[in-house]
């Protein structure tokens, strides 16, 4: 499954919002320096999600706010 999710890196707080069923918006303290945004989306993801973070992969928007995100996710891991 494939998520489009807006980065707001140097927020005030980190926050995960839902647009819609496959667009977030995420908010989050951590600058977009040294990979620091992009780790950080993915651990508000994880949470949010209940999934764990090996499951959550960035494969387009690395260096922009707007990242595709692709989750891989199988209930028969546990």
């Amino acid at each position: 499954m494939n998520l489009y999710v807006i980065v707001k890196p140097k927020s005030k707080q980190n926050k995960v919002t839902k647009l819609s069923l496959k667009d977030y918006k995420i908010y989050t303290v951590k600058p977009a320096i040294n990979n620091q945004a992009n780790l950080s989306v993915i651990n508000l993801l994880s949470k949010y999600l209940s999934i764990p973070k090996s499951s959550i992969k960035i494969v387009k928007g690395f260096k922009t706010n707007h990242k595709k995100v692709k989750i891989i996710y199988c209930l028969n891991h546990f």
